[in-house]
């Protein structure tokens, strides 16, 4: 991470945007908005929407932290592992697998 020169190899997300607050303090907002904010979505559903993502992109950092917090909000982590495996045969509501099929038709990927 040469861009960030301050950062190590246990760096996360949290040692980016508190370095330089000025600048990237409003992503922190704006996560913490659509991650608690207002919706229909539980915060458990969102985490595990954003573990799903995390995971089709092989992040193994942002997969297990949203995996994690998921968990903290009542979802069985073994369920998230499940679904970036085979949506379809993941013990999730089927109300929900439409929605992850489109994250994964608009993820991006890791290069």
């Amino acid at each position: 991470m040469s861009f960030f020169k301050h950062l190590d190899d246990l760096s996360d997300i949290t040692d980016i945007t508190f370095n330089d607050r000025k600048r990237l303090g409003p992503m922190d907002k704006v996560s913490q908005r659509i991650m608690r904010g207002k919706s229909t979505f539980t915060s458990g559903e969102k985490e595990m929407m954003a573990a799903y993502v995390s995971g089709l992109n092989t992040c193994s950092f942002c997969f297990g932290s949203h995996k994690a917090v998921a968990e903290q909000f009542g979802v069985d982590p073994i369920i998230i592992e499940e679904m970036v495996v085979d949506i379809d045969m993941a013990p999730i509501d089927n109300k929900l697998k439409p929605i992850f099929k489109y994250l994964k038709k608009t993820h991006f990927k890791s290069k």
